[in-house]
Parts: C-alpha cells; sequence; structure tokens
C-alpha cells in the first residue's frame, strides 16, 4: 500500500513537471464547452499567469474569456464577459497594480477596456468610439508613470485607410491624449513599448514592417521602415536600441526576419530564419521578448503540408541562432497549434499561449486555449528538448543603398571589385554565408577596392557595408560561381 501511495505521490509530481526552479506544463483549456481562440494574450502575475480569449459557444467568438492559472497551469479561476447583441474581440491583457489587471479588446466597431480584481470581478469599464473612424485595438502597456498605453487601428468609415491608433489613458480610464497618423495611408498598430528617454516605440506595418519612435506625448520622432510586408512586435532592449521581429514572403515559404536598430533607428542587424522548403514560418505574434541574457525569443507557428506547429526561437544579442523548437497539444495530421503571445517567466522560462484546433478524428473536442511552460533552452519536460527541422539563418538583403556601393562583375569567381559613389571614410565590408557566419572582413579604403574570396565554395553570399561609426549603409547579395 505504501509503495502504490509512493507511486501516486510521485506521478502528481511529474504530471506538471516541476524540477528545481523549472516548471513545466502543455494544458489545453475549455471555456464551459465553449471554443476560444482568437487573439490570445498571457500576462505574468506574482503566483501564476492570466491568460485572455475570444469566445463563444458557435464558435464565432463574440465574448471575452478571462482565466487565472497558478504557476504549475493549474485553472484557478475563469469567466466570460460579454454577449447579447454585441460583438467582442480579445488584444491583450496585463498586470497594472497588486492584484489589479486591465484587458483591452475591440466591443463591436470601438475599443473596451476593462480593469479588473484578482477574482475577475470588474472594477471599471471603458469604451472609445470614434464618429469618423472604426477603431481598434492591438496591445497595451503599463507607463513608467502608471498610465495605460493603447496601439492599435483607427480605419476611416468613407475611405477605408488605416492610421495608427495610440491611446494614453490614467488609472481610472481617463484620456490623457490620442494620437492618429500614418505614412502610407495603410498603415496598423501592432506592438508598443516604453524607451529609455520617457518616450514610446510603436511597432507597425501592413504595406511593410515599421517602427514609430514617439516622444512622451505622443509626437512622432522618427519612422524606420524595413522592405518586408507585415507587421513589426517591437521590444526596447535593456542595453539600448530596439529589436522586432516580422514575416518575409517567399515564392514557396515564409520566413521569419529578427531586425535589430539603434536608438535612432539606424540599421544594427537583421536575420532571416527560414524553414525547410515547403513550409511557412509565421508571427511575429508575440513579437521579440528580451530575457535577463540580453538573448531574445520570439513565438509562432510553422506549417508543414496541412498541419499547423506552435514555434519558440530564442536568438542571441547579435542574431545568431542558439535553438528553434516545434510544440503540440493536439496531434492530428490536419490538427493546428498555434502559439499568440510569450512572455519570460519568473522561474527564468519561457511561457506562450495560444490556442490549439483539432481538425482530425486523432483529436477531439472544440478549439480550446493553449499554454505551453517550458525552460529557457526549450525543453518542455525535464531534460527532454522537441527535435524540430533546422532553420536556415542569414543576413537578409536589403537593396536600399545600391546607389552608394557597386559590386562588379557579380555573379564573379571569387574575385570582385566594390565601387563606392561617395567618400566612405574608413567604412568596412562583411561578407557571410547562408547560415549567417562571417566569412570575410576587411576596411574599404579607397573608391575600388578588389576583394579575392580565396577558398570559398560556389554558391550565394551576402555582403553588408557598415560605416565607422557602426551604422548601416548597405547591402546585396553575392554570386560566385
Amino acid at each position: 500500500m505504501r509503495n502504490h501511495l509512493t507511486i501516486l505521490l510521485l506521478g502528481l509530481i511529474l504530471s506538471h513537471f516541476v524540477f528545481g526552479q523549472h516548471i513545466y506544463f502543455s494544458n489545453r483549456y475549455d471555456f464551459k464547452g465553449q471554443c476560444s481562440s482568437g487573439s490570445n494574450a498571457i500576462a505574468i502575475i506574482s503566483n501564476g499567469y492570466l491568460v485572455a480569449a475570444e469566445v463563444d459557444s458557435d464558435c464565432a467568438y463574440g465574448k471575452i474569456g478571462l482565466m487565472q492559472l497558478d504557476s504549475t497551469g493549474n485553472k484557478k479561476w475563469q469567466k466570460v464577459y460579454g454577449g447579447g447583441t454585441h460583438s467582442y474581440t480579445c488584444s491583450d491583457v496585463i498586470n497594472v497594480t497588486s492584484g489589479n489587471y486591465v484587458f483591452t479588446g475591440s466591443k463591436d466597431s470601438g475599443i473596451i477596456i476593462l480593469k479588473f480584481n484578482n477574482v475577475g470581478d470588474s472594477i471599471w469599464s471603458r469604451t472609445f468610439f470614434d464618429p469618423l473612424n472604426y477603431l481598434g485595438v492591438s496591445r497595451c502597456i503599463l507607463t513608467k508613470d502608471k498610465a495605460i498605453l493603447l496601439v492599435g487601428i483607427a480605419q476611416g468609415k468613407k475611405n477605408s485607410l488605416y492610421q495608427v491608433l495610440v491611446i494614453k489613458i490614467d488609472s481610472v480610464g481617463n484620456t490623457k491624449w490620442r494620437k492618429i497618423f500614418s505614412s502610407s495611408g495603410n498603415d496598423f498598430g501592432y506592438s508598443i513599448d516604453t524607451t529609455s528617454d520617457g518616450g514610446y516605440i510603436v511597432g507597425a506595418g501592413w504595406n511593410s514592417p515599421q517602427l514609430i519612435k514617439l516622444d512622451s506625448s505622443g509626437n512622432v520622432k522618427w519612422i524606420y521602415s524595413y522592405p518586408a510586408s507585415g507587421f513589426a512586435g517591437v521590444t526596447s532592449l535593456k542595453e539600448g536600441g530596439y529589436a522586432f521581429s516580422t514575416n518575409k514572403d517567399s515564392s514557396n515559404y515564409s520566413e521569419m526576419d529578427i531586425i535589430k536598430v539603434d536608438s535612432n533607428g539606424k540599421l544594427l542587424w537583421n536575420f532571416g530564419y527560414s524553414p525547410y522548403a515547403s513550409t511557412s514560418m509565421t508571427g511575429p505574434n508575440c513579437g521579440v521578448v528580451e530575457m535577463n541574457d540580453y538573448t531574445l525569443i520570439t513565438a509562432g507557428q510553422i506549417k508543414d503540408n496541412n498541419a499547423t506547429d506552435g514555434s519558440v526561437m530564442r536568438v542571441d544579442s547579435s542574431g545568431k541562432l542558439i535553438w528553434y523548437r516545434n510544440y503540440r497539444k493536439v496531434v492530428g495530421a490536419t490538427s493546428a497549434n498555434y502559439l499568440r503571445d510569450c512572455k519570460t517567466t519568473l522561474d527564468g522560462g519561457i511561457v506562450a499561449s495560444g490556442f490549439c484546433s483539432p481538425t482530425s478524428s486523432q483529436d477531439t473536442g472544440l478549439e480550446d486555449v493553449w499554454v505551453l511552460k517550458i525552460d529557457s533552452n526549450g525543453c518542455d519536460s525535464i531534460g527532454l528538448c522537441s527535435t524540430s527541422p533546422n532553420l536556415n539563418a542569414s543576413v537578409q538583403e536589403l537593396n536600399t543603398h545600391s546607389n552608394i556601393i557597386h559590386v562588379y562583375p557579380n555573379p564573379n569567381n571569387g574575385i570582385f571589385t566594390v565601387i563606392t559613389q561617395e567618400d566612405m571614410c574608413a567604412a568596412r565590408i562583411e561578407i557571410y554565408n547562408m547560415l549567417g557566419q562571417i566569412i570575410y572582413k576587411r576596411t574599404l579604403k579607397k573608391v575600388n577596392t578588389e576583394i579575392r574570396l580565396d577558398g570559398q565554395s560556389i554558391g550565394v553570399y551576402l555582403y553588408r557595408v557598415i560605416s565607422e561609426k557602426g551604422e548601416y549603409i548597405a547591402s546585396g547579395k553575392l554570386i560566385v560561381q
């Protein structure tokens, strides 16, 4: 009998995979038999997690679902708000004060903000509507002065143009200021963070990913555009500057790009992480999150044929890939596992939230919330890390300064000349292979500089030219044949 009790106790402990300071779980949650997915968000609290999702009985996602989990993934409470003749969507949930939280989402053609306590009871709610625009919200943050900042979209009711929307409200929901702006006529506010100078950095996109630097009053200071299509999930970095993730599409797959710029919006580096052929890696979803050791993580999903798996990736502060792993909760051949948000945890690990959708006979139930807790190495249980396909990590080609730098001939046999049209003043050229490894670098001291790639194999390389001050000047593709 004692042996049976010992085995039972051990089984209960290992069911949550608690080992030392690390906790592991991969749990699926339903909202009282209702579908739950949509734009899913997770927040870290002192004794666990808060999860927000869109829920509805007919899978049309017209209500707000909030749920609190303890640190091992057990559900503490769960509540559903909304319904009736109104339609709600979920955007974000954050911890604002001890025991108080804020949810943001959409209500019909406007924005709703709900402040609630640690058992899910509403403290106050506010709605924002505009006679000229349909309003939506993507993310919210707590500012240094304890206000709440929202970023989203304002779509013109007459011209249908999309513009970035930023609203700052105080702790009781009163509007302090509101800004609407656009650089291309079709811009979507996707993410936001505070900056060291008291301002804010907005990640936007649609026609192309953008970073928009704002001062403390919401005035635009500068805009950086990245040559791709999609949105920018941005974070401020501890050592200065900003990093963001986005998608870049090719003819047969999608890749995830991570880009780092300095505090003035100058490109420092950019890497693309692409899966094997016929797969698509998508995001940015949670954008980029910085860990305590200055490494970066991002989460999304990867689709291979008919199945979709959640994915998490970690890179170092220079963009070098540390690890990439896939995860799934439902396992059917056509089932879908999506990760929509991610955070670093109090035990040094990573938590990601999303949803899983069973679409084959191998899995049962409705579309449910999925929360995944892993350690800093991406392991989802003690000493067990999932085996995932390798990613190709490469410097991305940005032909934005082709009038300044020319490479001739290209293609070439490994011997070529770099021609500069301006005084480069001790700029340097770096050449990378398609794994993102530097294989050659030198200073450009003349208008015409001959370069010899001795001992390098035939293939495609990428070059990057950087000024003496470390600022990005140009980059491009180099073909050796």
